[in-house]
């Protein structure tokens, strides 16, 4: 009875976790792509991988970010990419990047 007492006020209590949102922003800059990851409470998005993949959906690049939530890819030939974004369960999204002709 009292395990059950003490079971009881513990899920109370207890705050729920909420779930943050994941964003990306990809920039071409010079002969890279960078991207940067970040939540939507201001936290970088440290560790997360990201999948780059072209208009028929073949990969050509995929790495992890850093401790600053970026992570950077040689700049393909022009078009239109597609980025992956992976933090884990929860924190996925699918942003856009078009690199223009020179």
């Amino acid at each position: 009875m009292v395990r059950s007492f003490a079971l009881l006020a513990v899920l109370m209590t207890a705050t729920p976790l909420l779930a943050h949102e994941i964003g990306a922003e990809a920039k071409v800059k010079g002969n890279e792509v960078v991207v940067e990851v970040f939540y939507d409470d201001g936290t970088v998005g440290r560790d997360v991988i990201v999948t780059a993949t072209d208009s028929a959906a073949k990969e050509i690049a995929k790495g992890k970010t850093d401790a600053k939530g970026l992570w950077k890819f040689p700049l393909p030939a022009p078009g239109k990419y597609t980025l992956l974004i992976d933090g884990g369960p929860g924190h996925k999204t699918k942003i856009s990047v078009t690199v223009p002709t020179k």
